[in-house]
């Protein structure tokens, strides 16, 4: 009897350790970057906020991690706050981002996701569209980032969205506003 409880238990605690977790808005955050942040020249410093965030998906802890909109949306506003692209007070631009796509592999030792997100940038004064486009990013979590699937495929879903954002927001620096 004694044995089948702690096969119980056992079984419990490897269920548990395989449950999905959703991507975190923290470690989808694209850090400060000297070479990404705007300067206090550029027309995008400290000017842009966040119209709409659409696309995301709501993690299911016995299926597979997935990124929500609102821990995109953020990841997006920190990424921006972080670089000096987020408004401090009047909004000259705003930004809206739809994540059209994120593949996930089922299984794997390696774990590549990749994220498809597109990106509007609206000049608020007259409406003029100042970027759009769809960024792609590609990360990939090994058995090294984490011995448990779902962890990896989680590591992989932020990696992905972190170096989207990233791209992002290199390429709309480099934008004429």
């Amino acid at each position: 009897m004694r044995g089948i409880a702690h096969c119980g238990v056992a079984f419990c605690a490897a269920v548990l350790a395989g449950c999905a977790s959703g991507a975190s808005s923290h470690n989808m955050t694209a850090s400060l970057n000297s070479t990404l942040a705007a300067t206090p020249i550029s027309p995008l410093y400290q000017s842009v906020g966040i119209a709409s965030v659409s696309g995301g998906e709501e993690t299911n802890p016995l299926l597979m991690s997935k990124v929500s909109s609102n821990d995109f949306k953020e990841a997006l506003k920190g990424s921006l706050l972080q670089n000096q692209f987020h408004a401090v007070g009047t909004q000259k631009y705003q930004v809206s981002a739809e994540i059209q796509e994120v593949q996930q592999p089922l299984v794997g030792l390696d774990m590549s996701v990749t994220s498809k997100v597109r990106y509007k940038v609206v000049r608020t004064s007259d409406k003029a569209v100042v970027y759009d486009n769809v960024v792609t990013a590609t990360h990939t979590a090994t058995v090294g980032d984490s011995l448990v699937g779902s962890e990896r495929l989680r590591l992989a879903n932020e990696g992905a969205i972190k170096k989207n954002i990233a791209s992002f927001i290199a390429e709309v620096g480099k934008a004429r506003a």
